[in-house]
């Protein structure tokens, strides 16, 4: 039973880089079967329920409260147009079930088997993205390297686009290269052997650069924050050739970044795109291409704040969102959403909704402060998905939530794994000792 858990866990890593917001027939079905197999006859799962009962609770209570809502708003006929219940779906296979599967982890889980998640994540996605590159360019680039990247980098990567039968939008596909990034980062500086070492190296460099390609800001600004606390706590860590190593690595990073800005016209123009956007809004006109839409979507929502406030519109909510946008005095009828995840939770769950958002992204980080000193590299992973969700909707959507919420349940279970990571390499023999969780 254990290997069988150990393996699950692990194949649930790849598909969570990979295929997995893709096929999320076969991730959840995937996710049930190994919840089911964790709590047959375990009872340790059962004890890991019990130690996360607060974090697992709160997830309950919102579906919960959803139920009773979409009861009394349904069944009492207050409100007009078409219900959505799909966010039931998102409740109980999202929210509900992964920190239960997670929390049933503390049999099998110790430091090694962690690392071996975070590695096979970060080959999932350099998989995935490596496939999207080939679909697009195929072996162009053999022959004419400058054409393909310009191909690659115009398009945005391909911008939201149809993969394995499937739409993955690009602020989901960005978010994904930024977190692989950053713990493909972190294990090159954290691994016992050379060879090692220079697979998550070639990793990081190639998640890097699919990123850059996505020229999509949200993420790039979220991995630029991590990237900058994860590089100040390795630096503490590390001994002076290794800082010296990773001092050059960030002036080239800060260079390249600097010239392609100036050079490269795709990035040239997305920044114009935002300094157009910034005059518009100051004469008034939300129209553009980045900034302006959004502010004019929030402006749209605050202006029928009252109506959601407090309880939510529920199974209404997307009905509300586009009456408020054909409302509006700006032209924002193309968007179905409030392009937040805070804001859109709201909306749907009322306070309940947006507490249960916030709690969730804090919780990680505060029970792992107050019991380990800051958590570095849990904070440089949740600053990608704080600033991506402030933009997109990713709570939302299959392509961004398992993959949010499963890192975060991590963080809150396992937060003491993840210092040991940070504090022991890879060959001590430590490492293959079995930990207690949080």
């Amino acid at each position: 039973m254990e290997r069988v858990q150990k393996g699950g866990f692990l194949l649930l890593g790849f598909l969570l880089g990979s295929v997995g917001p893709l096929w999320d027939s076969l991730f959840n079905g995937l996710l049930v079967a190994l919840t089911f197999l964790a709590f047959w006859g375990s009872r340790s799962a059962r004890e890991g329920w019990k130690a996360g009962k607060v974090y697992i609770g709160a997830n309950v209570a919102f579906l919960l409260y959803f139920a009773l809502h979409t009861t009394v708003v349904v069944g009492g006929g207050r409100m007009e147009g078409n219900p959505t219940y799909s966010l039931f779906e998102a409740l109980l296979l999202g929210f509900v079930l992964i920190p239960v599967y997670v929390s049933a982890l503390r049999e099998w889980m110790t430091p090694r088997l962690l690392r071996a998640f975070l590695a096979v994540f970060c080959a999932g996605n350099v998989c995935l993205q490596c496939y999207v590159c080939y679909d697009m360019i195929g072996f162009w680039f053999l022959t004419d390297l400058k054409s393909a990247l310009k191909v690659l980098i115009f398009t945005r990567f391909g911008d939201n686009r149809e993969v394995l039968g499937s739409v993955y939008l690009i602020e989901m596909r960005a978010m994904g290269m930024a977190v692989a990034a950053l713990f493909a980062y972190f294990l090159a500086f954290r691994a016992g052997r050379w060879w090692k070492r220079m697979v998550f190296g070639g990793m990081f460099l190639l998640s890097l650069a699919f990123l850059v390609f996505t020229v999509t800001k949200s993420a790039l600004l979220g991995f630029a924050m991590g990237f900058a606390l994860l590089n100040v706590y390795l630096f503490r860590l590390s001994h002076w050739r290794t800082r010296v190593g990773m001092v050059v690595l960030v002036a080239v990073l800060v260079a390249g970044s600097a010239v392609s800005v100036k050079r490269v016209e795709k990035f040239g123009q997305r920044v114009e795109e935002v300094k157009q956007d910034l005059r518009n809004m100051r004469e008034g006109n939300y129209d553009g291409r980045t900034i302006g839409p959004r502010i004019a979507i929030f402006k749209a929502i605050f202006d029928h704040v009252d109506e959601f406030a407090l309880w939510g519109e529920g199974v209404y909510s997307k009905e509300r969102i586009h009456k408020w946008f054909a409302e509006a005095e700006d032209e924002i009828t193309v968007y179905f959403s409030s392009q937040n995840a805070f804001l859109q939770y709201w909306i749907q769950g009322g306070l309940f909704g947006l507490a249960l958002v916030v709690y969730l992204f804090v919780a990680p980080v505060a029970r792992n402060w107050r019991r380990s000193g800051f958590p570095w590299l849990v904070v440089s992973v949740t600053a990608v998905f704080f600033v991506v969700s402030n933009t997109c909707v990713t709570l939302s959507k299959m392509n961004g939530r398992p993959l949010i919420l499963f890192f975060l349940a991590l963080f809150y279970f396992y937060g003491g794994m993840f210092v040991r990571l940070s504090e022991e390499r890879e060959e001590k023999k430590q490492e293959i000792k079995r930990f207690p969780a949080d």
